[in-house]
């Protein structure tokens, strides 16, 4: 099993800077399944690419003025395994700002396709915006 490259996986998250998210949704294998930590209206486990657009990723882009748009920070790579992480510099329906700090593990199949994320954020500013802006 090929290890996935750090350039690879630069290309892939390169979509949530230049706002085409759904690109990078494109690299998400059938069997997804993403956990989002935490304790805001947002955390869970979905199993899915449609379960978690539902349920995490399109309510976020509801409480917001643009799409959910990411900065990747740093990249580590172990294997088929990636440690991500990004900055948001959103700003909410409200006008208030949206900058999030996020740890994203990442795990890829041979095939080089995404099956499982684990999502660490700040709760409290999450919970805040959705409770301010839905």
């Amino acid at each position: 099993m090929p290890a996935i490259q750090k350039t690879e996986i630069q290309e892939i998250f390169s979509y949530w800077e230049t706002n085409q998210p759904e690109k990078f949704l494109e690299r998400l294998a059938e069997d997804f399944e993403r956990t989002v930590m935490g304790t805001h209206p947002l955390a869970g486990v979905f199993k899915g690419k449609e379960a978690y657009l539902d349920g995490a990723f399109n309510r976020l882009n509801k409480v917001l003025k643009d799409k959910v748009r990411l900065e990747v920070i740093a990249i580590y790579v172990d294997g088929q395994t990636a440690i991500v992480e990004l900055k948001s510099f959103m700003t909410a329906i409200n006008g208030q700002p949206y900058h999030n700090s996020y740890c994203w593990i990442v795990h890829f199949n041979d095939e080089k396709q995404i099956f499982a994320i684990t999502a660490y954020l700040d709760s409290a500013l999450l919970k805040q915006v959705i409770e301010e802006n839905e």
